[in-house]
């Protein structure tokens, strides 16, 4: 990233129990701080397979998340 450039995407790696996944929120970086201080978040997402130089991964495309353990739906 060169000099005065702003970073646009949210790129983590989400973990439940054993299992982890690349999750990617695209132009969602001014989230980064409020879910860092949160510790913890809730995802909503969609899988999508990533293949890059023929190595296939699953990842998680974030649609909307919410800091904390749990969320009020509806």
């Amino acid at each position: 990233m060169g000099s005065g450039e702003v970073q646009k995407h949210l790129s983590f790696r989400a973990v439940q129990g054993e299992t982890s996944f690349r999750a990617v929120g695209w132009n969602m970086a001014d989230r980064a701080d409020e879910l860092m201080a949160a510790g913890e978040c809730c995802l909503a997402f969609t899988p999508k397979v990533n293949d890059f130089r023929g190595n296939r991964t699953l990842e998680l495309q974030v649609i909307d998340v919410k800091p904390g353990k749990s969320v009020q739906l509806g």
